[in-house]
């Protein structure tokens, strides 16, 4: 957490009112110790820190074929999204099988990637990636109308461990969880531009 906005917060787990879509006896939570996202027992003992406001919710999408490559546009975070993940294309993302690649590799390939008539593609940061995930679902946490096709497994970021240049963080897109690795691992990519 930022300590400038959130002095003293304890480096502990803290709950978040998403429950675990995958076990209804599970909730998530985010650790403030090591930044991972999980679920455990509702029983557990974790911090808290409540909000207002409007809740939050996954983006609005608009999926879109441009130059011949599927987009997912989403309104809510301005970002505009590979709509196919890394080796696999057609209007619903059914052609070709997923790649899969380290961390330097997946960086490089977004990169370089030209799609879609942009060549200002890049390797999300955990936020960012974030965005699309929806907790509320699994098998894959994702809205499967937006992303079609393989939904993949883990997804690189390219955020680096802060106490740890040989290792990122990654995405399960099976449920949601989010956790860092080492970079020699290979894992899925799905490319992002823009923003705000």
């Amino acid at each position: 957490a930022d300590p400038t906005a959130f002095p003293a917060t304890p480096s502990t787990e803290h709950w978040s009112s998403s429950p675990y879509a995958f076990g209804t006896s599970q909730a998530w939570y985010v650790s403030f110790a090591l930044g991972f996202v999980s679920y455990t027992g509702k029983s557990d003992a974790y911090g808290v820190r409540c909000v207002r406001g409007d809740a939050w919710h996954a983006g609005s999408f608009e999926p879109l074929t441009l130059a011949g490559d599927r987009v997912v546009r989403d309104a809510t975070t301005g970002l505009e999204w590979q709509g196919c993940i890394a080796g696999v294309t057609g209007d619903t993302c059914d052609t070709g099988s997923m790649a899969e690649m380290n961390w330097q590799a997946a960086v490089a390939y977004c990169d370089a990637l030209s799609w879609a008539g942009h060549d200002d593609w890049r390797l999300p940061s955990r936020n960012e990636f974030q965005s699309i995930v929806d907790r509320g679902r699994y098998s894959p946490a994702s809205d499967v109308t937006a992303f079609p096709g393989p939904s993949g497994d883990w997804f690189w970021l390219s955020t680096s461990r802060a106490n740890s240049a040989s290792s990122a963080w990654h995405v399960l897109l099976f449920d949601g969880h989010v956790n860092y690795f080492g970079k020699s691992l290979e894992d899925c990519v799905r490319c992002v531009r823009g923003g705000p």
